[in-house]
């Protein structure tokens, strides 16, 4: 009734609401606390109330609290305080202390209490009406779905719980749904009390709770999707940032949920036919990797860390961060792990062809960029590798730290896009082609026949692109150095 506010405005000012009431027992003379029992709730009349800010009021506590009673309630306005000493003995002795309002009705609020002490089962119209009316003042902003079932119980004196549709088929048993999870099937479910009217009471106010649970509900699913995406946004940006820019990011990180003074690990996950098994609708497309987002999240282990996702039309991005142990420590565990996620990922959406790349764990916000950079290489090393759909880790391809620095350096990433803005005259698919192509070549150190068993075209279709490829980058292929710094540069190139 506390919680509820029923009958009238009411503060817990020491205790538990939890307490188990025998009696309720109203006194307008201070000589009567001899008559309070053990269980007793003792309420002071608006008369006898002044008494709780005077010495008096602590003698009364011990003599209360001697005899066994749980509690006592005054009659005092909102700026009337308790004495330490009075909340001190309470503590003490186990007692509640309740301040009730002074307007409040004296015997609304007795017949309430003893109707539930009397029998816990009891529910009539007007106490209907009233759970009805205290489960519509919940602030879901600030309450779970957890707390406003809770409410449920204590409102009828009898508990509520979350089941299956399985558990809500009992003929024994009260059930309306309620959308309460992302995923259907969930019921409030309550025992029946075997009689016609009040189960139609009981079930009227399961409806009532069963709304807003769900309004709790969608209102924390809607503000956790725009804190994943707003944490989505603020992580691309920290990849791609140059030094100074990610250090001005790093309070916003913060406020968005990623611990960017933990460990971290990223994982890229290039779609390489995405765009061909989607609609042409650009919402469409973009719900359908939300979608997958949610798939990949979902896959995710949680006793590895804190997760959060970005995506933009070519890729999803994770980042696994733990503060207090390496996040994704390297490993079969964690191949297996980042495995599970993506075969989710395919299983979701038939046909669909992954490259994968997972980067190491590293420290602080700059082991994130590194682990991000990393990843791009895993998967690059993937593509190359033709392994799709599975699971690239960086340790697995033997790169190291020093090479990674490189890549990560601005002036480097800008001397690889000069290098490549030739090949901007051509179409996305035909650039692509000839990268992969190119790649592949320097992978298996200028074989065409290898190259062209690996991207299963014509040994005079890689002659060609190759030829072609030179010739717009203006390169010389004899030359080692002009060779080497263009294989770094196909490795660190992100596929568009």
């Amino acid at each position: 009734m506390v919680r509820a506010g029923v009958h009238g405005a009411a503060e817990l000012v020491e205790g538990s609401d939890e307490i188990e009431v025998s009696e309720v027992r109203i006194i307008d003379q201070f000589d009567q606390l001899s008559d309070a029992g053990p269980g007793s709730l003792v309420v002071l009349d608006r008369d006898l109330s002044h008494v709780a800010e005077t010495y008096r009021f602590d003698i009364a506590l011990r003599r209360i609290g001697g005899q066994g009673a749980v509690g006592v309630a005054v009659f005092l306005p909102p700026d009337a305080r308790f004495s330490l000493t009075a909340r001190v003995l309470a503590r003490k002795a186990g007692l509640v202390l309740v301040r009730f309002d002074p307007g409040t009705d004296i015997t609304q609020l007795l017949q309430g209490i003893a109707r539930q002490i009397a029998d816990k089962l009891h529910i009539t119209v007007e106490r209907a009406r009233r759970a009805c009316e205290a489960i519509g003042r919940v602030d879901t902003r600030k309450s779970s779905v957890a707390d406003i079932v809770q409410l449920g119980s204590m409102l009828l004196g009898r508990e509520v719980v979350l089941g299956t549709a399985d558990d809500a088929r009992h003929m024994d048993r009260l059930a309306v749904p309620a959308r309460v999870t992302a995923h259907d099937g969930q019921w409030l479910i309550t025992e029946r009390m075997n009689d016609a009217d009040a189960d139609a009471l009981v079930e009227m106010v399961l409806w009532r709770l069963a709304a807003e649970a769900s309004r709790c509900a969608v209102e924390q699913e809607s503000l956790e999707r725009y804190t994943r995406r707003t944490a989505g946004e603020v992580l691309l940006q920290l990849i791609e940032a140059d030094r100074a820019t990610r250090v001005s990011l790093a309070p916003t990180a913060r406020r968005v949920g990623i611990p960017i003074d933990a460990s971290h690990v990223i994982v890229r996950i290039e779609f390489d036919n995405l765009l061909d098994l989607s609609t042409d609708d650009e919402v469409a497309a973009y719900q359908n990797r939300e979608r997958m987002t949610n798939v990949a999240l979902e896959a995710a282990p949680r006793n590895m860390g804190v997760w959060h996702a970005a995506h933009d039309p070519s890729m999803l991005v994770l980042l696994c961060s733990d503060e207090h142990a390496p996040a994704l420590d390297s490993g079969l565990d964690a191949q297996r792990s980042i495995g599970r996620i993506v075969d989710q990922l395919v299983a979701t959406t038939p046909g669909l062809r992954i490259y994968c790349g997972v980067g190491s764990a590293r420290a602080t916000l700059a082991g994130l960029v590194t682990s991000a950079t990393e990843a791009r290489l895993a998967t690059s090393s993937a593509r190359s590798r033709r392994r799709v759909n599975q699971p690239v880790s960086f340790d697995a391809i033997g790169l190291r730290t020093t090479l990674v620095e490189w890549y990560s350096s601005s002036s480097v990433r800008e001397s690889i896009d000069a290098l490549f803005a030739p090949l901007n005259v051509m179409t996305d698919t035909k650039r692509q082609q000839l990268l992969e192509t190119l790649t592949t070549y320097l992978d298996f150190q200028s074989s065409t026949t290898q190259t062209a068993e690996a991207l299963h075209i014509h040994r005079n279709a890689v002659r060609y692109r190759i030829r072609r490829a030179f010739e717009l980058l203006n390169l010389d292929e004899g030359d080692p150095e002009q060779r080497l710094f263009l294989h770094l540069a196909c490795r660190a190139r992100q596929p568009s």
